[in-house]
């Protein structure tokens, strides 16, 4: 039987078969030939023939037909021709001849009757564009442009995308001045497309796949460049939606990019501080929102919310989420001002749920009937559109923020301990279990807000994102308190308005954190007392200096943050020897003001500090802000820590005695009317900048988003004090009619009234920025509009 050449050359030599055998052959070295020795000897010429060791590859070579043979070589003949054109056509261009390379270029390109190239049929040239790399230059850019504007990411033949993938790869590894636009162009596919290019007939895809295409893109260029993420990170920020854009664009982007980082932890300072930004343009946007409203308006919000219907995006009817729709399905994304996403809050648009200040300023937008005009329902939903994007984002960031400090897969519903293990699915999970690498992360997140946040103060929501991380572990928490009391209280060179700031972060965080235990409660108590006496020093010595370096901001600021703990850590406050005793006692008054020091009534010595400070010639108790003054004057009397409802009268008669100018300096001022204008100058600074009422950890609004925050929030109704007889405090001049009425919406108690001291409100706070009109007087102290954000979403009444 004739035998293939193939064969002649698997099978042994033609004349084994007749080959006799010899002893010659049982002493072969042949394993072979032994064990056929060992086993049996047969003599048949048949049993001479030794089959051949076949491998895997000569098997398939075996068994393939006269056909595909053929094709192989023609294949293999083929492929090298394919290579000799593009070796041809790109060094023409160098020669004078461009004729090969335009042919060459042109398969790249659409045309009127391909208006995408067939995807397919580039493998092979692109495959012989990748041996022949090395003759790319300059002169070649526009080929190498067309390539990289291929639709390949929405191909369906995944052969071709990972030729390209490695194309790419190749070309970023040996062409440096290509990695810009080949990122540039991974980057741009981690955002929501409104419609893809996709050729016909082509299997479904989607759109999960199309971005994941585009991150393992990403993953494949990091893996080949070590220092690609210097490139990567500002292209991340560069690519960011703007603010305006859709909330499911910039959803969609915010989701790939955090996905990115769990595989690159070396971009997550850029991504982050990325997101905190448009975290706070959007915040601060609110706002501003809310600023244009008139008091009108919120009133007439409050009774609309389920007439407005926010629409949802064209084509995403049904859809849980819209990464799974196919990437041939348009979707057309209505305007911003009428876009928003389904919003799981079933309450609809509620402006009592976005806003802590409702102040009136100008405008009349309804119908003069109560109900609200076009403009009305416009404004509406901007705002509830405005809450959504930050909710989204919020959520998505958190989530995040979850999986790498905490370590949760994501569908746990408990928070484990900072000692869990990060899920196996993320490439580079080692670094974020690391303790060392997440407090690297914490610190990363602390200088964003130390940069962003903390200079930001119309900033509402933002500033929780830094809450809830500071909730894993306490480590963190004194690191954020310490940079807090550094910023407020140690340097000096820093502009008034920010160490104000700081110190309001420091009231609001200590009071709302329930993470906080009580020896941290009493350290900074210590730092902010520690402040508060070296001003006092100073001031009995000369209180012009303390005014004249303005340092009033910072010291009344001070003196209202401890105010404000004391309403809701008092009990932390308290002396180790007090123990419990001191309010299982029956708390009666006590008249005597200062009779004794604070610790020798059951507080922490330091307290005695603020004592000194109420009956000081700086008077913070008429230069802080109205609301917590009153409710420290009411709990500090309950409590039995103090009596200075004195003061307050003796404040309120002195101001209605006492015409003051629209404006307070210290030009116009004697030396012997220093002491008793000291407290109004401060008032005025305050007031002029709204820092008085900035509590930045007021409740938070978000739907979403507030499930991380309310378990580690605490409300006003768990730690108020209720008296036995409210109706005692009528003679210090708090009506308790008004209170009750306002204490229905929820947390600290909506406004002691204070109608009767208008004038004392009036002069000091409102009546400076509106020209003295006293008809605003009360507007300044309605409720909690400085101390509570969300007195609908959060209930907060005041229970005991």
């Amino acid at each position: 039987m004739a035998l293939d050449p193939v064969e002649k050359r698997v099978r042994i030599s033609p004349d084994a078969s007749t080959r006799p055998a010899t002893p010659k052959m049982q002493k072969s070295t042949s394993l072979i030939g032994q064990k056929r020795g060992r086993d049996q000897v047969d003599d048949s010429p048949a049993s001479k023939i030794v089959p051949p060791r076949r491998t895997k590859s000569v098997g398939d070579v075996n068994r393939l037909s006269d056909t595909e043979r053929r094709g192989l070589v023609d294949d293999g003949y083929k492929r090298g021709m394919i290579k000799e054109f593009v070796k041809d056509a790109l060094c023409g261009v160098s020669q004078g001849n461009e004729t090969p390379y335009l042919e060459f270029l042109s398969h790249f390109l659409p045309s009127p009757t391909t208006p995408i190239p067939a995807l397919s049929s580039l493998v092979p040239l692109l495959q012989a564009l990748t041996s022949n790399l090395t003759l790319l230059s300059a002169s070649h850019s526009a080929l190498v442009k067309a390539i990289i504007d291929l639709p390949w990411a929405s191909a369906g033949d995944e052969g071709f995308v990972r030729v390209y993938t490695g194309f790419l790869g190749v070309l970023c590894s040996a062409k440096a001045e290509w990695v810009g636009d080949v990122v540039g162009m991974a980057v741009r596919g981690l955002s929501w497309q409104t419609s893809l290019k996709t050729l016909p007939n082509s299997p479904p895809l989607p759109r999960r796949t199309y971005h994941h295409r585009h991150l393992s893109l990403i993953s494949h260029l990091l893996s080949l460049i070590p220092t690609l993420p210097s490139i990567l990170g500002p292209c991340l920020i560069k690519n960011f939606p703007y603010k305006r854009e859709n909330e499911l664009v910039m959803e969609t982007y915010v989701r790939n990019i955090l996905g990115l980082v769990e595989g690159c932890p070396e971009v997550a300072g850029r991504v982050w501080e990325g997101i905190m930004d448009r975290l706070i343009r959007l915040d601060v946007e609110i706002q501003i929102e809310l600023e244009d409203l008139d008091e009108d308006d919120v009133s007439a919000a409050r009774e609309i919310p389920t007439s407005i219907s926010v629409s949802t995006p064209t084509g995403l009817t049904g859809i849980t989420d819209p990464l799974d729709r196919l990437v041939s399905e348009a979707y057309n994304r209505p305007d911003d001002t009428d876009d928003s996403e389904d919003d799981s809050d079933e309450e609809g648009v509620d402006l009592e749920d976005l806003s802590s200040d409702e102040e009136s300023l100008d405008g009349d937008s309804n119908n003069g009937n109560g109900e609200p005009t076009e403009l009305d329902e416009k404004r509406y939903r901007r705002l509830h559109v405005l809450r959504s994007k930050v909710d989204a984002l919020s959520t998505l960031f958190l989530k995040h923020l979850e999986r790498i400090f905490a370590g949760k897969t994501k569908g746990s519903q408990n928070l484990p301990s900072l000692s869990s293990v990060a899920p196996p699915s993320l490439p580079f999970h080692r670094s974020y279990t690391n303790p060392d690498n997440r407090l690297a992360h914490f610190q990363t997140l602390l200088s964003i807000f130390d940069r962003l946040v903390l200079p930001t103060f119309q900033c509402r929501r933002a500033q929780f994102i830094v809450f809830w991380c500071c909730s894993l572990d306490s480590g963190y928490t004194d690191l954020f308190l310490g940079l807090l009391v550094s910023r407020a209280l140690y340097e000096t060179t820093q502009p008034a308005v920010n160490r104000v700031a700081a110190a309001s972060y420091i009231a609001s965080f200590v009071s709302r954190a329930k993470y906080i235990d009580d020896d941290q409660v009493r350290t900074v108590v210590q730092y902010l007392t520690a402040y508060i006496d070296g001003i006092l020093a100073e001031a009995r010595s000369d209180p012009m200096a303390v005014a004249a370096s303005g340092g009033l901001m910072v010291f009344y600021t001070v003196c209202q943050a401890v105010m404000m703990i004391f309403c809701f850590r008092w009990r932390a406050l308290q002396s180790a020897a007090a123990g419990e005793e001191t309010m299982a006692d029956e708390m009666e008054m006590d008249d005597v003001e200062g009779s004794e020091s604070a610790d020798q009534s059951g507080w922490m010595a330091d307290m005695d500090v603020l004592q000194k400070a109420v009956f000081s010639q700086l008077n913070p108790l008429m230069a802080c802000y109205p609301i917590v003054v009153d409710m420290f004057a009411k709990i500090a009397h309950t409590t039995k820590f103090m009596f200075c409802y004195s003061v307050i009268t003796a404040n309120r008669s002195a101001l209605e005695s006492t015409h003051v100018a629209h404006s307070i300096s210290l030009e116009n001022l004697g030396s012997s009317d220093v002491t008793q204008v000291l407290p109004l100058i401060g008032r005025q600074s305050l007031s002029e900048t709204s820092l008085d009422s900035f509590f930045p950890f007021d409740p938070y609004d978000l739907p979403r988003a507030r499930t991380f925050v309310e378990t580690f929030y605490r409300n006003w109704d768990e730690v108020a004090v209720q008296t036995e007889d409210e109706d005692d405090e009528d003679e210090f001049g708090t009506s308790t009619e008004t209170e009750t009425e306002d204490d229905e919406g929820g947390d600290f108690p909506r406004s002691q009234s204070f109608s009767h001291s208008s004038n004392y409100i009036g002069i000091v706070g409102r009546a400076m920025r509106t020209g003295g009109n006293d008809a605003h007087a009360n507007e300044l102290s309605t409720s909690l509009e400085g101390i509570s954000l969300s007195q609908r979403q959060l209930p907060l009444g005041l229970v005991a």
